[in-house]
C-alpha cells in the first residue's frame, strides 16, 4: 500500500492556486508509472473454498446472468456469490439477433 501526503503542518498556504491533491497528482503519477515499469500487475488469485459459496459471471450493466451467445459488452468474471443469492435472470440488454426474434415471436 502506497500513500503520497502533500500539505503542511499549520495548515497554511501551498502557494497560489495550489492544493495538496493536486500536487500529490502529478507524484503520484510518475511513482505509478515506475513501479509498474518493474513490477508489471499479475492476475489476482483467489480460493473460494468457503462452504455455501458459489462463483458466477454477471453482466455489470443489467447485474444478471450474460446469455450464452450474447454480447454483454461488460461481463463480470467468477464473481463469488452466496449460494441462493447469485442473480438467476439472464441479461436483457443485451441479446443476439436471434434472440431478439425469438422474444419478439412469442409476444
Amino acid at each position: 500500500m502506497s500513500t503520497i501526503w502533500i500539505g503542511t503542518d499549520d495548515s497554511g498556504s501551498l502557494g497560489k492556486g495550489r492544493s495538496g491533491p493536486t500536487l500529490c497528482s502529478y507524484v503520484w503519477v510518475n511513482y505509478i508509472r515506475a513501479a509498474r515499469r518493474y513490477n508489471r500487475p499479475k492476475d489476482f488469485a483467489y480460493n473460494w473454498n468457503l462452504e455455501g459459496t458459489i462463483t458466477q459471471d454477471f453482466c455489470n450493466d443489467s447485474g444478471q446472468v450474460p446469455r450464452v451467445g450474447g454480447k454483454c459488452p461488460h461481463v463480470v468474471k467468477d464473481q463469488v456469490f452466496f449460494e441462493d443469492s447469485d442473480p438467476r435472470l439472464y441479461c436483457p440488454l443485451h441479446l443476439t439477433a436471434n434472440e431478439k426474434i425469438k422474444i419478439s415471436n412469442r409476444k
